[in-house]
């Protein structure tokens, strides 16, 4: 009923909905995957509840889909590694709200970091270089400290950043890593 690239023109997720024997559907949902390089599906979910397995996104450079899974009744994010034996290690989790997206970088996609909303929108960031380059950007910012990376270039030297906040409906900037010029 579905299919996950990895961004680089590989299917690696198949998701196969359940249905009665009169072709109605259960609400259940099945997920098979593809190892790096294989064209082969394997079992990666029996079948459950929609809400049970939620995939976000699969990270091609680690190999990695990115799912939520209920956590002492709130969603919290998982990784799994999309190798023989895969199983699911938890990312992140909040006792008081969901987790409820990743955040993506580049053309390749890749998995920088998670959002959740509290009193606002909160997004933390695993990739370290990442992390500093937005608290720097808030502390240059700091009437705007709502900081998305929208996009990179190649050479991983120039940003394309929203900055806003809850009373500024936002900007778009022009970021160069090499001059740390902000336009």
């Amino acid at each position: 009923s579905d299919y996950f690239s990895d961004g680089q023109g590989n299917v690696r997720l198949l998701a196969v909905d359940e249905t009665t024997n009169e072709g109605l559907l259960t609400g259940r949902v099945k997920y098979d995957y593809r190892t790096q390089g294989s064209s082969e599906w394997r079992e990666l979910t029996a079948y459950a509840k929609q809400e049970d397995f939620i995939p976000l996104a699969i990270d091609a450079d680690a190999n990695a889909l990115y799912v939520l899974k209920p956590l002492d009744g709130r969603r919290a994010l998982y990784r799994i590694r999309l190798t023989e034996t895969p199983s699911p290690e938890l990312v992140a989790s909040n006792p008081r709200v969901d987790v409820d997206d990743v955040v993506r970088l580049g053309r390749s996609k890749r998995v920088i970091g998670y959002t959740f909303a509290e009193d606002k929108r909160e997004t933390v960031y695993f990739d370290p270089q990442i992390k500093a380059l937005a608290a720097g950007l808030g502390r240059a910012l700091p009437q705007l400290p709502i900081i998305r990376f929208d996009a990179i270039s190649d050479d991983g030297n120039k940003f394309l950043i929203f900055a806003g906040s809850d009373s500024d409906p936002g900007r778009y900037y022009l970021f160069d890593k090499a001059t740390k010029h902000l336009n």
